[in-house]
């Protein structure tokens, strides 16, 4: 799954580098401040996109493509509305069933190899949030991920 943060500064780059303000501020802010495996959305750039969406006259376009589970905004990014998962539902694709599929089977093998109480709390954060996924969708109950008792 992947994991970061969208923050608003410069970023420059060449043929090898990437670097600026926008990438120090994203690497601080993920170091220092996030724990669940997620991308996270600061609130300066929720407040942009709320300004921006109020200024067009639209309702909340951003809400299917966010969440938040108490610590903070984050990118939904198992959610049903991405247009790439509308687009596969459509044409019966087994994507969905696939990555559903893959979380629960990898998302138990990873608690049980886990190091420590910190690594198991972010595992165990990432089976709620794809549990509750399933529930949002309408999946198939056997899709959600159980982990096994340490």
């Amino acid at each position: 799954m992947p994991r970061g943060v969208i923050t608003i500064g410069k970023l420059d780059h060449d043929d090898a580098v990437l670097y600026g303000l926008g990438l120090i501020d994203a690497i601080e802010i993920e170091k220092t401040s996030i724990v669940e495996p997620r991308i996270a959305v600061v609130p300066r750039v929720m407040d942009l996109v709320r300004e921006e969406n109020a200024r067009n006259g639209e309702i909340a376009s951003w809400k299917p493509f966010i969440r938040n589970r108490g610590s903070g905004e984050f990118v939904h990014i198992l959610g049903p509305e991405w247009p790439f998962v509308k687009k596969m539902a459509a044409d019966g694709d087994d994507g969905i069933r696939d990555m559903f599929g893959e979380l629960k089977d990898m998302l138990p093998i990873r608690y049980n190899s886990a190091k420590d109480d910190k690594q198991r709390s972010k595992i165990e954060w990432m089976t709620e949030y794809v549990n509750d996924s399933i529930v949002e969708q309408n999946l198939p109950n056997e899709w959600k991920v159980k982990l096994p008792i340490v």
